[in-house]
């Protein structure tokens, strides 16, 4: 039992690792492009 709830609580920090560097990913493609976005806005 003990062995299985260490397991599980690494998973659990290995997903949390996970979702925090997809998030992160997707967090800066959007500043990306929005900073993209105003770049064209201002050559018009």
């Amino acid at each position: 039992m003990n062995m299985f709830c260490t397991s599980a609580l690494s998973l659990v920090l290995q997903i949390i690792k996970a979702i925090r560097i997809v998030s992160l990913i997707i967090f800066d493609g959007n500043t990306q492009i929005h900073v993209l976005a105003k770049k064209k806005k201002k050559k018009k």
